[in-house]
């Protein structure tokens, strides 16, 4: 009954949709409760490699993250397609002759809307990916 939240309120553009905030008249206290479910999940990182001829065991770790949940989707698209274009580049120059001196892996995380999980999660057990 009362008038909208200012937009000041909502850092990075407030909530979408029919939703809205509309404090009481003359009320300042809000009580917001979130239902988040706690199932788990499986978070799903891909990676591939094009191996160094000369240091092999030393990497150059190239990476995206990859997920489709909030506003980060179109930026997780993007890094996608420019992971998978680095990828496609460098694997045309190999076919050509051209010689990697360190491998280089091209990683693809997910669950990056979780606190960066993928990443965290993958670089934790994977001290030699190959």
């Amino acid at each position: 009954g009362g008038p909208r939240a200012p937009p000041h309120w909502f850092p990075g553009g407030g909530p979408g949709g029919s939703l809205q905030l509309v404090p009481s008249p003359g009320g300042r206290r809000l009580q917001l409760m979130v239902e988040g479910g706690t199932e788990p999940g499986t978070l799903t990182s891909v990676f591939g490699a094009l191996r160094g001829r000369f240091e092999p065991d030393c990497y150059v770790i190239v990476g995206a993250r990859r997920d489709s949940l909030g506003p980060g989707a179109a930026a997780a698209g993007v890094g996608t397609a420019l992971l998978l274009e680095l990828a496609r580049f460098f694997a045309a120059i190999g076919r050509e002759g051209f010689q990697l001196r360190r491998t280089l892996l091209f990683v693809s995380w997910d669950g990056a809307e979780f606190g960066h999980l993928g990443a965290t999660e993958w670089l934790e057990v994977t001290p030699t990916p190959l």
